[in-house]
């Protein structure tokens, strides 16, 4: 029998939850045999594999995708204290995998040890203020868009980005944070039916439906208390000879006043919570994780995290920098 060996490693793998250890084959080999010939006995439930360095993620991820239910979960992949601005994307594909661990789905997620231990948003940060768009519910136009704009979603002429919405008489188009963008076609104050959106020409996906859709809170809800409240104390004023780290805080809490989202914003977004969390935190217990080259990996995030002290603290006594982030420690679980 083809690969009966292997066959018989991974049965006893799964009954025992033994550490599986495997040599000779690359993680992009690895995933291209398991995806085609151990499916089932692998990823018969949510499955996190988590690799050495992003560019090996993302050849995993290459590998796996046209599986169901694969989603690449992102880190920063880059120095907190560098002039890089981080990416919204990558922050918004990181809760959109989160809000899914939380509806309890089943999913193959790719992701790196820095990203897998970057801290954000809590299970209950979801579970409390989050809500479905279900089909037949009736909920007026006007308070479903209020709904969205508690939740910090914006008003758009048209959906072209996740956390917008857009409302044209009996028409109401939602581009969710955790999903797909929708048209919902009213009725009255019926929700009559919820169809796909093509976000390059705004049309109406016909062949696309859905019973309901989650909403997620979108980045602009963390721009009030309490989450403001712990960027205030975690970011603390500066020292008069520091004007340039003055102005930086001086500018995101302008903005915040306003009610608007701050210049990389995603950066800051594990000192707006009291108690952030990992990707960990939100794994059911039956979850199985999966190393590749774990030894490398863990020596890939200590260097990551020491370079990140080092760039810390050649930063906070200079008074010429405008960088206002506290030490690394506020970011990563060690």
């Amino acid at each position: 029998m083809l690969f009966s060996g292997l066959q018989s490693k991974l049965h006893d793998w799964r009954e025992h939850q033994q550490i599986l250890k495997l040599k000779g084959i690359s993680p992009n080999q690895w995933c291209l045999l398991a995806a085609s010939y151990f499916k089932v006995q692998i990823f018969s439930n949510t499955h996190i594999m988590i690799c050495s360095d992003q560019d090996e993620a993302e050849d995993v991820y290459e590998a796996l995708k046209h599986l169901k239910n694969v989603y690449f979960y992102p880190g920063h992949n880059h120095s907190l204290y560098s002039s890089i601005v981080t990416s919204e994307n990558s922050l918004l594909a990181r809760w959109s995998v989160l809000q899914r661990l939380v509806n309890s789905e089943e999913l193959i997620v790719v992701t790196t040890w820095e990203a897998a231990l970057l801290l954000g948003p809590g299970p209950e940060f979801f579970r409390e203020n989050s809500f479905k768009v279900v089909k037949d519910d009736i909920i007026p136009p006007l308070d479903l868009a209020n709904r969205l704009s508690a939740l910090g979603y914006f008003p758009a002429s048209t959906i072209e980005e996740p956390g917008t919405f857009s409302r044209r008489g009996e028409i109401f188009d939602i581009y969710p944070i955790s999903h797909a963008p929708i048209r919902i076609h009213y009725f009255d104050d019926l929700i009559e039916e919820i169809l796909g959106v093509e976000i390059s020409t705004q049309k109406t996906i016909r062949d696309i439906s859905y019973h309901h859709v989650p909403i997620v809170p979108g980045p602009g809800f963390l721009m009030k208390d309490p989450f403001t409240t712990h960027l205030r104390t975690r970011i603390p004023q500066p020292q008069p000879k520091f004007k340039n780290k003055y102005e930086s805080r001086k500018q995101i809490f302008q903005k915040i006043n306003e009610g608007q989202l701050f210049e990389n914003y995603p950066l800051f977004i594990p000192l707006l919570f009291d108690h952030p969390k990992t990707l960990i935190d939100f794994l059911p217990a039956d979850a199985t994780l999966g190393f590749f080259n774990s030894d490398n990996a863990q020596k890939n995030f200590e260097l990551f995290l020491a370079q990140q002290t080092e760039d810390y603290n050649d930063l906070i006594d200079d008074v010429e920098s405008n960088s206002i982030l506290p030490s690394p420690d506020y970011f990563y679980l060690k």
